[in-house]
C-alpha cells in the first residue's frame, strides 16, 4: 500500500477538528478522483498536568476510523463521522486519564492508502473471543448478503411466531407404533432460513457487498436503526464506527475484516455483547453514545437524558 501525508495547515482554536476536516476536505476530493481510498483524521494535541511539583506535559495523538471511500460516497458523511470519534476519544482521555487537561493543538494531517474493495463473504476467521459469545449470531453464507441476513434475522427474533411441530413414529421393543409430535429445531447460524423472506428487506439501489455508506439508505427505506461496530483484532474490542439513525426497529452488527474479506454478524444483545469490558456478569444498561454502563433505573434514565 502506498501512503500519503499531507500536512494539514490550521490555525488553533476551540473548533480544532472542525477547521482539521475543513481543511482535509479538497485533498480528499482529489486523490478519490484518482482511486478508492482508506482514509482517516489524525490530530495531535498537547495535555498538562501539575498535581504536586513541576507542571508535566504530554502529546497525545487521537486518530478516527480508518474508513474505505470510493468516488460517489458522501465525504460529509465520513467528516461526521471522524469528529464524532475523534471527540469522544479527546472527553474519554480528559475524564480517564488521571487528570489531565487540554493546552494547546499541535498539528493535524490526513493519512490516506490506495483501497481495494473488500469482497463480502460469510467465511471469515471469527476471533475465539466472539465465537465464545452467545450474544453473537454468525450467519454463515457463501454470498456476498451477510448483511440482508443479520437484518432478517432480527426482525425474525421481533416477531413472535407460533413453534412448528412435526409428526414422527416411534416403534418400541414390543413393536407398537406410536405418533408423537417433535418441535422443528430452528437454525438461525444458516442463511437458508431466511431464503423465503428476501423481500422483507427493501435494497432499494444498494449493491452487495454492502458498505458502511450505503447503510443510511437502507435505514430509510425499512425504518430501521443500525448501528455498526468493528472488532479490533489487535486489542479485541469493539470500536463504534457508524450510529444508528435512531428510527424504527434498532440493530446492532458486528463487522469484522482481515486482508482480503469481510463480514457483518448480528449483536442479538447489546447490552449482553458489551460484557466483555467488565469482570461482572449481572444485567447491565448501556448507553449507545457514551457506553456508560448503568446498574440501576435512575442511573439509566440519568444517561439516556444526557444522550
Amino acid at each position: 500500500k502506498q501512503w500519503y501525508q499531507r500536512r494539514v495547515a490550521i490555525t488553533a482554536g476551540d473548533e480544532v477538528i472542525s477547521n482539521s476536516c475543513v481543511a482535509a476536505r479538497p485533498i480528499l476530493i482529489e486523490l478519490l478522483n484518482k482511486h478508492p481510498v482508506k482514509a482517516q483524521i489524525v490530530i495531535s494535541l498537547s495535555f498538562y498536568r501539575q498535581p504536586v511539583g513541576e507542571k508535566e506535559v504530554q502529546e497525545k495523538t487521537f486518530r478516527s476510523i480508518c474508513e474505505p471511500l470510493v468516488m460517489g460516497d458522501d465525504i460529509e458523511e465520513f467528516f461526521r463521522r471522524a469528529k464524532v470519534y475523534v471527540k469522544a476519544r479527546i472527553e474519554e482521555f480528559e475524564r480517564f486519564g488521571s487528570g489531565w487537561i487540554f493546552d494547546r493543538f499541535k498539528c493535524s494531517h490526513l493519512e490516506v492508502a490506495k483501497y481495494t474493495p473488500l469482497s463480502g463473504s460469510g467465511k471469515v476467521p471469527i476471533p475465539r473471543k466472539i465465537k465464545k459469545m452467545r450474544s453473537v449470531l454468525n450467519i454463515s453464507s457463501n454470498d456476498n448478503k451477510c448483511f440482508l441476513y443479520c437484518l432478517l434475522a432480527k426482525l425474525r427474533q421481533n416477531t413472535k411466531s407460533k413453534p412448528k411441530f412435526m409428526c414422527v413414529k416411534r416403534v418400541d421393543k414390543q413393536g407398537r407404533v406410536t405418533k408423537m409430535k417433535k418441535e422443528i429445531k430452528k437454525h438461525p447460524e444458516r442463511h437458508t432460513t431466511y431464503l423465503d423472506q428476501v423481500d422483507q428487506i427493501n435494497m432499494g439501489n444498494v449493491k452487495f457487498p454492502v458498505k458502511i455508506a450505503d447503510i443510511s439508505q437502507i435505514e430509510t427505506l425499512n425504518n430501521i436503526s443500525v448501528s455498526v461496530f468493528e472488532w479490533n483484532l489487535e486489542e479485541n474490542c469493539a470500536i463504534p464506527i457508524k450510529h444508528g439513525c435512531g428510527n424504527g426497529t434498532q440493530i446492532d452488527l458486528l463487522y469484522i475484516q482481515n486482508n482480503d474479506t469481510a463480514h457483518y454478524m448480528l449483536i442479538q444483545n447489546f447490552n449482553a455483547f458489551m460484557r466483555y469490558r467488565t469482570k461482572h456478569h449481572h444485567s447491565n444498561r448501556i448507553c449507545y453514545q457514551t457506553k456508560l454502563y448503568s446498574t440501576f433505573k435512575q442511573m439509566q434514565t440519568r444517561t439516556q437524558s444526557t444522550c
